[in-house]
């Protein structure tokens, strides 16, 4: 039983490059990240160009430390004292600081974190809030500081809690006073929901790639078994005979209705 080849693939529907049949998956600079074709949209298109444009280098895990065996920004610093704390006399119990602590996690959120006080650091030197010259201490810190995390070199603190103590409290440490104007006009819950949205909306973008090269190999696959009847399945009993074309493009369709790709 053979198909007409134009009922295989909608090619109106999915504009891959180059034309069928002779598909291929794009080669990638890393795995299923490499630059996708104009059938992505604007965002992703950027992501995809820049993510193919790196180097493949590995971002050294940082050790998460605890206040007594901190090194690199933290060395040698002893416990600090907790926003919370202003009415506490000592500090907190190590055991209270592990079962409070998110760093040993949330620290997966320090790109968006950064991102997100560079564009707080502009807006408050473009309202009056803070001055141009701490507005550059800042840009300039928050960048010196994401050279160390992504070469290894900084030093997570259990003390600090989170991802957005650890980085402030470092760019305290780095540039004196101006860092402590970066938290004007802003709170910590607002970091928190800001962070989650930009790595949110990154990981989309991620996954829909992943997506478009998965329907490029299930249409591949199709045009490589054309004609092939194989046995359908219903409440996981054989039922009528399919073409492995018409399963496989299903998927494809699938992702189509459920993304636009």
């Amino acid at each position: 039983m053979m198909m007409n080849r134009d009922l295989v693939v909608p090619v109106a529907r999915f504009p891959l490059e180059p034309p069928l049949p002779a598909l291929r998956l794009p080669p990638a600079s890393r795995p299923f990240l490499s630059a996708p074709g104009a059938h992505l949209g604007h965002r992703a298109r950027q992501r995809a160009a820049a993510t193919a444009a790196m180097p493949d280098r590995q971002v050294a895990p940082a050790a998460v430390a605890s206040s007594a065996t901190a090194g690199g920004w933290g060395k040698g610093l002893s416990k600090e004292n907790k926003l919370w704390g202003g009415r506490f006399e000592e500090s907190v119990t190590d055991a209270v600081e592990r079962f409070s602590e998110s760093v040993s996690f949330d620290r997966a959120l320090y790109k968006q974190d950064i991102m997100g006080s560079r564009a707080h650091a502009a807006m408050l030197a473009e309202q009056g809030l803070i001055t141009i010259i701490d507005k550059d201490r800042i840009l300039k810190g928050l960048d010196e500081i994401e050279r160390s995390i992504e070469a290894g070199e900084f030093s997570w603190r259990i003390d600090r809690e989170d991802v957005h103590m650890n980085i402030e409290a470092a760019l305290t440490d780095l540039i004196g006073e101006s860092a402590k104007k970066l938290h004007t006009a802003r709170s910590r819950n607002d970091q928190v929901v800001t962070d989650l949205r930009l790595w949110c909306r990154d990981a989309i973008d991620d996954i829909l790639m992943h997506l478009k090269h998965l329907q490029v190999a299930l249409v591949n696959l199709a045009l490589k078994n054309e004609g092939l009847i194989v046995p359908g399945y219903t409440h996981l009993q054989r039922a009528q005979p399919v073409l492995l074309q018409h399963l496989l493009l299903s998927y494809v369709e699938q992702v189509f209705l459920s993304t636009g790709l």
